[in-house]
């Protein structure tokens, strides 16, 4: 009987050892030996190829390359590879937790690829910038790939890559402790933290790095699960007066129903009647809708996007578009003559001029110089000149005699004021 069991145990020993070196020697994914290393999925212990795309091969051939790690790629993230892990970061100035995240991919990265530059996710803005548990909430900014993550607080939430300049993320109820991405005695010792009413930051990170971050700020109540989700929204930052802009409304229909849309453009009292929408069939869940506007006054107009469900619950977006006067402002390009006595006729010669213009010439006022063409008008080298006052300012009106010399000659209308050229009063 004992013999057996010696035997058995026998057997067993090497069978498991035999296993053993086959893990550690195949790999179903084809450890790629180059020299630029870009590793595209976070890795803790205990991770494997077959979750990481082959990462774990990678990893463990950079760190076999540099001396960290005495054995060839298993693609298993054991024991060995986690003291080479945090040996490498310990001698890269990175905190040795043994995880390896964005900034020790982009270490690696940084180190391997040379000058191969990458470009660091940013973060814009966040639409909505408050909410409650379980919103869903629209992040824009770029270089957005498509393994980016998004950091709440001091975990992860569930998101969805858009594309390059836009995430999408639901509001998490709970965040795991950091150290749950580093070690599994985390599991025992640490219980996840519920996310209660206040501010956390937000940030992305993927492969290239982390980005800056921006505060988002969860607000008290009850979640309805019927009301329509606001996606996003595409929306133009400026505009010229009387040009078009578009607007799309990206929403969710989460009772399955259709949605109708409401718009407030901020200029009601200016036009009411220069909307336009794409007209679209009703959709389950995922919709869009596009809308049209023109802006006739220059300012800053914030359009609000109304959302409502069959069931009345509704959802609301906005954004704010800055409309400038799209007429150009005047310049001069030349003055003929360029010299002369007071009183000589002086052509100035430019663009943007309107049908009234006033000539300042040394700080003093010509008014009411009109051009006919936008492009040319004279005036008559002043003798004396006033003071340059202020619309309905009161102001002591003192003649100035202009003297010999160089003087600037400036234009100024309703556009805008030119840039400065000089004209020399002679003998």
């Amino acid at each position: 009987m004992t013999k057996t069991k010696i035997l058995l145990g026998l057997v067993l020993s090497i069978s498991f050892g035999f296993s053993t070196v086959l893990a550690q020697n195949t790999s179903q994914f084809p450890i790629q030996i180059s020299t630029c290393v870009g590793l595209s999925n976070n890795m803790n212990y205990r991770a494997r190829d077959a979750f990481t795309n082959g990462d774990v091969s990678r990893l463990q051939s950079y760190l076999n390359s540099k001396g960290y790690l005495s054995v060839s790629a298993t693609g298993y993230f054991g024991p060995m590879t986690l003291r080479a892990v945090q040996k490498f970061q310990s001698e890269n100035g990175l905190f040795s937790a043994g995880y390896v995240g964005p900034l020790t991919r982009a270490k690696i990265s940084s180190l391997s690829c040379g000058d191969i530059q990458t470009s660091l996710p940013v973060v814009y803005s966040v639409s909505p910038s408050s909410g409650l548990v379980g919103s869903q909430v629209t992040i824009n900014g770029s270089n957005f790939t498509s393994d980016t993550k998004v950091s709440f607080a001091s975990g992860y939430a569930s998101s969805i890559f858009v594309s390059s300049n836009k995430i999408t993320f639901t509001v998490p109820s709970e965040i795991a402790p950091s150290c749950y991405y580093s070690t599994p005695r985390c599991y025992l010792f640490v219980a996840a933290r519920q996310v209660v009413p206040g501010d956390y930051t937000i940030s992305v990170e993927n492969s290239n790095g982390i980005s800056n971050s921006i505060n988002f700020t969860v607000t008290s109540g009850t979640q309805n699960n019927n009301a329509p989700v606001i996606n996003g929204l595409d929306a133009p930052t400026s505009l010229n007066v009387d040009q078009a802009g578009t607007w799309k409304v990206w929403a969710t229909d989460v009772a399955g129903s259709g949605l109708n849309y409401e718009v407030k453009w901020g200029d009601e009292v200016y036009a009411t009647t220069n909307t336009t929408k794409t007209s679209l069939p009703v959709l389950p869940n995922w919709q869009n809708s596009t809308f049209t506007h023109v802006y006739h006054s220059a300012g800053t107009y914030t359009a609000v996007f109304t959302v409502t469900g069959s069931n009345g619950q509704s959802a609301q977006a906005s954004a704010s578009v800055i409309v400038k006067n799209n007429a150009q402002v005047p310049v001069i390009n030349y003055l003929s003559p360029t010299s002369g006595r007071v009183g000589t006729n002086v052509m100035i010669y430019g663009s943007g001029f309107s049908s009234t213009n006033t000539v300042l010439f040394d700080g003093g006022p010509v008014n009411n110089v009109v051009s006919n063409s936008g492009t040319s008008m004279t005036f008559n080298v002043p003798e004396y000149v006033g003071i340059d006052c202020a619309p309905n300012m009161y102001c002591t009106m003192i003649a100035r005699q202009i003297t010999l010399g160089t003087h600037p000659v400036v234009v100024r209308n309703s556009n805008g004021v030119s840039n400065t050229l000089y004209y020399t009063v002679t003998n």
